[in-house]
């Protein structure tokens, strides 16, 4: 899989159904797939130009929150 180092423009807090959050900084740099590699890892309804982001969580972000470097 491809990846891309990318910081990010703005926060961007995700909750789960038992209400713990994982927050993307300002600033900060994380690892990325590609758009497409978002689709196939989150089944078959993907959210369009979301990425997967490799931290702690993996998570799906908008692609827009994010700089390329």
């Amino acid at each position: 899989m491809k990846t891309f180092r990318r910081i990010c423009k703005k926060n961007f807090t995700v909750e789960d159904d038992k209400g713990n959050s994982f927050t993307i900084k300002k600033g900060d740099e994380y690892i990325t797939s590609a758009k497409d590699a978002a689709c196939a890892a989150y089944g078959p309804d993907p959210k369009k130009d979301y990425v997967v982001v490799f931290d702690i969580h993996w998570i799906l972000a908008p692609l827009e929150i994010f700089e390329p470097i």
